[in-house]
């Protein structure tokens, strides 16, 4: 959000300002955040399988692939579309 980096983040989480740091419910955020990152590891562990491997430390450059044909050519990962027409 651009207010963020104002020091005046409508919902707390980026300023010093006790009023609007007041805003923020810390627990309840603290839920959402772990309720995020859990989900976010159990689709990376259904990728990892859909990948062949059995733990997420297998993931190599060689899973990776994009459809943004400057993403490919900067990171050097595979194109998964097609060039030009």
């Amino acid at each position: 959000m651009r207010a963020c980096n104002s020091n005046a983040c409508p919902v707390g989480i980026a300023t010093q300002q006790d009023h609007l740091r007041a805003r923020l419910v810390v627990n309840a955020a603290a839920e959402r955040l772990s309720n995020f990152f859990g989900a976010s590891v159990d689709l990376m562990r259904i990728l990892a399988r859909a990948c062949g491997h059995n733990h997420l430390n297998q993931f190599s450059p060689e899973d990776l692939t994009t459809f943004k044909t400057d993403m490919a050519d900067l990171a050097g990962i595979d194109f998964g579309g097609v060039r030009g027409r």
